[in-house]
């Protein structure tokens, strides 16, 4: 045994070798190592061992001497169980010893004994199974981990090369697991979640750039049990007299139920916001000025926005009907000066190709504590633009309703008076051989007939246009014929009111139509304009061939109509009561079963007209 000089010390290490014993002294002089032997066996016997083995097994004895053993003999410990009694050896050798075992890389391990010194051993696992050691022993200054037993919070601590040498039981308590010593069979980057494994080693190389190694934030730790636990941990590197960083100490306190509470909030946050973008109302947050902050793609969509980006270039009352926009000024203003929590109404919004949509919204203000007035407004938004349409359609189907049993109780009642008063005048007359008169009567009995076989067979289409029963049945007819039996039927009322009707169609023409519709649309058109044209005027029903199909037109020389008339016309209102140049009586339903015959064609009624002018009708059929 060789002795070194002041601040120096020396120790064994031994090698057992099928029975020799072979030691190693060991000095140390700062950080430098000094490597002297002395062997009691064969030398020739030694040197034909290494010859013949380059891999052995190491282990650290009670005694802190490192015994090392031929590759064959595999004395760590087993999958199955220990070969070692680690209960007995300390904290550190244990780790050591079981880390061993669990490399199966290239790695240099640190193992702390008890009398400051330590043993870096690079090992190395071979194909066969075997393990080469490398071992560099050197000096190492005494750290006392025992002032950290006692501590409420978890202490972790790690050599330079991130093997942990120390853990607490309050650290052990944090992570599940029974006694320190447990801890310290764990490979550090176990312990932690992998995602935040890599972020301690990414904040570590952040702080090694600003020249620091203090690190502090909140890492999921794996427990023993399983499953992870939110706790704060806050890393500080410790130094040796020169600087070098020697371990690292970590302190980790839990924060587990606060995490939670955040993590739920996150969640919660997360739910609301899948709420408010998936929801299939429009909704929309805007601020106290009206300007839009979100909007999910129901809204974007129900206003003509491409994106939430573009819906929050403008506010809601730009987007707002100006009438509409008036009423909810009113509730706005009950709602600041009342602090309502919210206020329903039924706006229209303005979509981006101009036309309007009518909405169900229900506006809530939002109020922060300390505040008179909303921060913010959300908006639930309804598309009832069908439910206005619909509303719009019962209402106009109540006043046809309405003009039916009118229909029935003037239109219908007068003629029929008329009718039975005229055939009593014409039988006294008769009686008394006044037959001038009696002709005359039959001549007026016979106009009161006709307008009530009219207008019954209006009543009765509509009737059945409105039940769903009468049926579109097109088949081949002659133009001819049916222009023809028109002008056939109106020739005599014509004649008595001397307006001039003249047909201009192509002879021999033939279309595939519903020919009780055809007859329907152009006799009441013709009816309509021989009605509104006065003594003299002249009717022109014209039939042109252009494409695959023909043009229809019913022209007038009558009176016209007024723009409201038109616009009521346009939007299938129900008529307004209007009688002809001469009190002819009128109730409107023609015009209506002609849009819904030339609807049932597959085409659409065009009006043109200008009061005191008269009118054209038309419509395209296809041949």
């Amino acid at each position: 045994m060789e002795y070194f000089q002041k601040n120096c010390y020396s120790s064994c290490l031994t090698l057992r070798l099928k029975g020799f014993i072979l030691v190693f002294s060991v000095g140390f002089l700062k950080n430098r190592v000094t490597l002297k032997s002395k062997i009691k066996t064969n030398t020739d016997w030694f040197s034909h061992y290494w010859a013949d083995r380059n891999s052995v097994w190491v282990r650290v004895t009670k005694d802190n001497n490192v015994e090392v053993f031929p590759g064959g003999q595999n004395i760590l410990p087993l999958p199955e169980g220990d070969a070692l009694d680690l209960g007995e050896l300390p904290t550190s050798l244990i780790s050591a010893v079981y880390r061993v075992r669990k490399s199966r890389a290239t790695e240099w391990l640190q193992f702390t004994g008890r009398n400051e010194r330590c043993l870096s051993a690079r090992v190395e696992f071979k194909a066969d199974a075997s393990v080469f050691i490398d071992i560099d022993l050197r000096c190492q200054p005494n750290f006392d981990w025992s002032r950290y037993d006692g501590f409420s919070v978890g202490v972790l601590i790690a050599d330079a090369s991130k093997n942990l040498v120390y853990a607490n039981e309050s650290a052990a308590n944090l992570l599940g697991y029974s006694t320190a010593q447990e801890v310290l069979l764990q490979n550090p980057s176990e312990l932690l979640h992998p995602d935040d494994w890599q972020n301690v080693k990414r904040l570590f190389a952040e702080r090694r750039a600003e020249g620091s190694s203090h690190i502090e934030d909140v890492f999921r730790f794996r427990r023993r049990e399983g499953g992870d636990k939110w706790l704060k941990a806050v890393v500080s590197p410790i130094t040796d007299p020169n600087n070098v960083i020697t371990h690292y100490i970590s302190v980790i306190v839990s924060i587990n139920e606060e995490k939670l509470i955040e993590h739920r909030l996150i969640r919660s946050e997360e739910r609301l916001r899948s709420i408010f973008y998936r929801a299939q109302a429009g909704v929309v947050l805007a601020n106290s000025q009206g300007r839009i902050i979100a909007a999910n793609s129901a809204f974007c969509e129900m206003v003509g926005f491409e994106s939430e980006r573009e819906a929050r270039r403008v506010s809601l009352p730009e987007v707002t009907v100006a009438e509409d926009r008036i009423r909810e000024k009113e509730l706005f203003d009950d709602l600041l000066q009342n602090r309502r929590s919210h206020y329903r109404i039924e706006k229209r919004y303005i979509h981006q190709d101009g036309h309007t949509t009518w909405t169900d919204a229900i506006v809530s203000a939002i109020y922060e504590d300390g505040k008179d007035e909303p921060v913010n407004y959300i908006s639930i938004v309804q598309n009832i633009q069908q439910a206005k349409e619909n509303e719009q359609r019962m209402l106009a189907l109540n006043e046809l309703k309405d003009k039916f049993f009118s229909i029935l109780s003037h239109d219908l009642k007068n003629p029929i008076a008329a009718v039975i008063g005229l055939s009593d005048l014409a039988l006294h007359s008769a009686k008394e051989g006044k037959m001038d008169d009696v002709l005359e009567m039959l001549n007026m009995i016979q106009v009161s007939s006709n307008r009530v076989h009219d207008l019954l067979i209006n009543v009765l289409d509509w009737s059945r246009s409105q039940q769903g029963s009468l049926t579109f049945s097109p088949e081949e007819v002659s133009l001819d014929a049916i222009i023809d039996e028109v002008s056939d039927l109106l020739e005599l009322s014509c004649l008595q009111k001397e307006v001039n009707l003249i047909t201009d169609i192509p002879s021999g023409t033939s279309i595939k139509a519903d020919i009780h519709m055809l007859k329907s649309i152009l006799l009441n058109l013709t009816t309509n304009a021989l009605k509104y044209t006065e003594r003299g005027g002249e009717i022109v029903i014209k039939v042109e061939k252009t494409g695959s199909g023909f043009f229809f037109s019913v022209e007038d020389s009558g009176i016209g109509m007024s723009v409201d008339q038109l616009e009521r016309l346009k939007h299938m209102e129900p008529p307004q009561r209007s009688n002809g140049t001469e009190d002819e009586p009128g109730s409107g339903l023609g015009l209506i079963l002609v849009k819904e015959f030339v609807q049932a064609h597959g085409s659409e009624l065009m009006v043109v007209s200008e009061e005191g002018k008269g009118s054209t009708f038309s419509f395209y059929l296809p041949s």
